[in-house]
């Protein structure tokens, strides 16, 4: 458990945890003295018609239980709402290191993947829970002391019964190892179900147009089947081993029954003690089949946890990093499947330069842009951004986003509100806030105002450098060519603009084309 995150997140509620934890070892123990006492009323006082005793010792007996079940209700209380504070630091822990790690560390997770780590590999990982881990312990605690008391009672009964716990263990153990192969497998077809699914979710309307249903529906299905069949097997060998476990213990009773009957005839042992002796071996057999369950899921947990350390040891970084503002590419290449997309790129901007790249459809625009970005790797070459490694400038993409809520929502986002700056960018994007469509929800914006939106959100951010990818190319031509102006007189911003309008990019001080996958600067 070295390095569990859910642990890890535990430790803040260490105070709440101990108060849950006495409450919870304390309310079994309680319970551990009735079975002696049962025997104490059957063998001696219903011998001698002790009535005083047999009312006082059924008191007793019921006063443990009752006093037992309220520090069951509170742990549980206590425990459940801690539970569900722990699951929530977890989630929020492993999206921060998704989206403050570098994208080039995240590019090799799908999408589907990333939300089967977040969701079905921390429901898997609730063995870790610290009820869980105390109810573990408990059982343990419950499991020792029934085996002392099964001695104390019986030792020749209570040698049979060891050499049943031993056969326990080995059988569990056999289980465990395979149900973590078969876990294994079956989380790699969830998130590839999932994958399948979100990418084909993303492009319905294209689908539905062209009339890829039934091609789509094919794909999709493969991957449920592939799920369903691994689930098959997992689900499978859980309940083999199960109903194996549980039927060795069940003999235990039989055995129990029959030997001490035995012996109570030949006088060795009496009706109480049988009676005792069976209290004390359901204790301990209950116990062993949640210990048993525990084991079977620990087998899936430890994948699970794996899985998301992973994501956990992603490398974050603080918006307040240094901003990047020098861009230098040198010899950068990039292939596809043997295809040269890229082929010795010479790249350098300095602050404050202002530059526009043109170039025909699968020139190798978009996959400059994601080299500079990180969200592709080149294959040669070396890049960095002035003192940094990584790019921490703004990026506007081809496909606006806009949030909930209204304008100002989507501009300020959660960064404090300076009305100067936020009527600056307002005006440097034509947005005029006091009028439709801008002055109400944004549900009904076009798709260029859309584009305005997240060219302002970027602005107002403050980021020192800005790449353009044909991220506003669908605001119409006379208000493009203002907000391309208003940007090329901000003095403080190194502005990069991919774009197919040649006419636009003339504006630009610096121009370069993408040409036979060589970047060439107009002079």
């Amino acid at each position: 458990m070295k390095n569990n995150i859910i642990l890890k997140h535990s430790t803040k509620y260490i105070k709440t945890i101990l108060i849950g934890l006495i409450f919870l070892i304390i309310s079994p123990l309680l319970t551990m003295l009735i079975p002696i006492l049962k025997m104490k009323i059957i063998d001696e006082y219903i011998a001698i018609k002790d009535y005083k005793a047999i009312i006082n010792t059924i008191l007793f007996i019921v006063s443990l239980h009752t006093v037992s079940h309220i520090f069951e209700w509170i742990h549980n209380k206590i425990f459940y709402t801690t539970n569900c504070k722990i699951v929530r630091d977890v989630r929020g822990d492993i999206f921060y290191h998704i989206f403050f790690s570098k994208l080039s560390d995240t590019k090799e997770y799908e999408v589907g993947d990333l939300i089967t780590r977040t969701e079905d590999d921390i429901k898997n990982m609730s063995v870790f829970l610290i009820d869980v881990i105390v109810n573990a312990l408990r059982n343990i605690i419950v499991t020792i002391i029934s085996l002392a008391m099964l001695v104390y009672i019986s030792w020749r009964i209570s040698l049979v019964i060891f050499s049943f716990v031993i056969i326990y263990f080995l059988f569990t153990n056999f289980f465990k190892k395979k149900i973590h192969e078969l876990s294994k497998i079956y989380i790699k077809t969830l998130s590839d179900s999932r994958n399948t699914l979100i990418s084909l979710m993303n492009r319905i309307v294209s689908i539905k147009i062209n009339s890829y249903e039934k091609y789509s529906y094919k794909i999709y299905d493969k991957s449920i089947v592939d799920k369903r069949d691994s689930n098959i097997k997992l689900g499978v060998m859980r309940n083999t081993g199960k109903i194996t476990i549980n039927y060795l213990l069940y003999l235990m009773p039989f055995i129990v029954l029959l030997m001490g009957s035995l012996m109570t005839v030949d006088k060795l042992f009496t009706i109480g003690s049988i009676i005792a002796y069976l209290d004390y071996l359901t204790k301990m057999i209950t116990s062993l089949e949640e210990l048993n369950e525990l084991n079977f899921n620990f087998a899936a947990a430890k994948i699970s946890s794996e899985r998301i350390n992973e994501v956990i040891n992603l490398k974050t970084f603080s918006e307040k990093d240094e901003l990047s503002t020098e861009i230098n590419m040198r010899d950068i290449s990039v292939s596809f499947n043997d295809n040269i997309i890229l082929n010795d790129i010479e790249f350098k901007i300095k602050d404050c330069d202002k530059v526009s790249i043109i170039g025909k459809s699968g020139s190798g625009k978009s996959t400059l842009v994601d080299v500079i970005t990180g969200n592709q790797t080149a294959d040669n070459g070396d890049i960095n951004f002035g003192q940094l490694k990584y790019y921490n400038g703004a990026y506007i993409p081809p496909e606006p986003y806009i949030f909930q809520g209204d304008l100002e929502d989507n501009i300020v986002l959660d960064s404090d509100f300076n009305a100067k700056k936020y009527h600056k960018v307002l005006d440097i994007c034509l947005i005029d806030p006091h009028e439709a469509p801008y002055n109400g929800s944004l549900n009904n914006l076009s798709y260029g105002e859309k584009q305005r939106v997240e060219l302002a959100r970027a602005l107002y951010k403050g980021k020192r450098t800005l790449i353009i990818d044909e991220g506003i190319s669908n605001i119409d031509l006379n208000d493009l060519n203002s907000i391309i102006d208003n940007l090329l007189n901000l003095e403080n911003l190194t502005l990069i603009y991919i774009s197919h309008n040649q006419e636009i990019a003339r504006k630009f001080p610096l121009q370069a084309k993408l040409k036979d996958k060589k970047l060439i600067f107009e002079k």
